[in-house]
């Protein structure tokens, strides 16, 4: 059975984990090698869907007797990640179709006042013949109680999202340090 469909807050729509960035995943110049932030995504909702909604994607798709596969990625580098650096990983589902889902994640420093990288990842739901399939009433259900319906507000596309986080992080830093 899919996670409980009580209401679900919208701190619990954009939950946020810490990650420690190893040597191990950086280039030779200390900088988080650009293909291990789609790792650091894709784990942090894997982990972030099992902490705050109790469920297994994996788990979740095999019910439904499909899963998911990623269509798209969309991805821009604002700073640097460097080796031993702490950084905050926000996810969310952003949208939501009968077939298919957008999940953003947002990597930022820890003091969470400098935007590392953005990330929108479009995933197709399939069968087991890599068709695409409609998510069940089950699922679409359990989707639309974790969708942030407000990330996207007003907006069309990956570059302005990316403008308008900037510009909520600034927003943010301006009020916590002022006096």
């Amino acid at each position: 059975m899919i996670a409980t469909m009580e209401k679900i807050n919208e701190k619990e729509k954009r939950p946020r984990s810490e990650k420690l960035v190893r040597f191990q995943d950086c280039d030779p110049l200390g900088h988080l090698n650009n293909a291990k932030y789609i790792h650091y995504f894709m784990n942090a909702r894997e982990d972030h869907m099992v902490e705050y909604y109790g469920e297994n994607l994996y788990e979740i798709g095999g019910k439904s007797n499909g899963g998911w596969v990623v269509a798209k990625n969309e991805i821009s580098y604002l700073y640097p990640a460097i080796a031993n650096e702490r950084l905050i990983i926000e996810t969310a589902l952003i949208s939501l179709g009968k077939k298919n889902m957008v999940n953003e994640a947002v990597i930022y420093d820890k003091d969470r006042t400098h935007i590392k990288v953005v990330s929108w990842v479009h995933f197709t739901f399939v069968n087991k013949l890599g068709r695409p399939i409609s998510h069940s009433e089950e699922l679409q259900n359990f989707l639309e109680s974790i969708l942030d319906r407000d990330a996207l507000f007003g907006i069309e596309d990956f570059d302005t999202r990316i403008a308008t986080l900037r510009k909520k992080v600034k927003e943010e830093k301006r009020n916590r340090y002022a006096i």
